[in-house]
């Protein structure tokens, strides 16, 4: 059973009034939070429909709209119908349904608009530049002559390989 944003909202007031539990009031409050940034996401508002976008495709998890600032021929979003902010809070099903998605999408770029490559790009968080705080990739189908150049610029530095790997190790396992 789903149940819309105002009857969720009607029950967890109704529960919070009605209850000392202070660990379940605070995840309630938690959801409305999260609830309301939903209100204001516009990719949840392209989704319901709220908000015009040209739908490439969709299925039940994701929708694939043009960007509203195309910076080439086909440039795409590919965005979870369900809102999660990054690849951080999207569960493991979801992201496979998110990830078959963008390849069918990619396959299909490759088959039927002749792209002679893709590249699939996504931002983390706002020191990453992530734009919309909710997942999305950005699918762009490269083609002859477009003379895109999508890699970052990186300043050129001399890493010690053996360093890293052991700072790494030694931080994450």
């Amino acid at each position: 059973m789903y149940w819309n944003k105002t009857q969720l909202k009607y029950i967890i007031n109704l529960y919070c009034i009605n209850t000392s539990d202070y660990p379940t009031v605070f995840f309630m409050i938690t959801f409305i939070y999260l609830i309301n940034q939903m209100d204001n996401c516009i990719f949840c508002k392209i989704i319901s429909k709220q908000v015009p976008s040209y739908i490439i495709d969709e299925n039940e998890y994701v929708v694939a709209i043009l960007a509203k600032d195309m910076e080439c021929f086909g440039h795409t979003l590919i965005i979870p119908k369900n809102h999660f902010e990054n690849v951080f809070d999207i569960d493991d099903n979801y992201l496979k349904e998110f990830i078959l998605f963008t390849k069918n999408l990619a396959v299909k770029y490759k088959d039927k608009l002749w792209a002679t490559g893709v590249n699939i790009l996504n931002a983390n968080w706002k020191a990453a530049q992530q734009s919309v705080p909710h997942l999305h990739f950005h699918l762009i189908p490269r083609l002859p002559g477009d003379n895109m150049d999508t890699w970052p610029k990186f300043e050129k530095y001399e890493w010690d390989h053996e360093i890293v790997l052991q700072k790494i190790r030694e931080k994450i396992f």
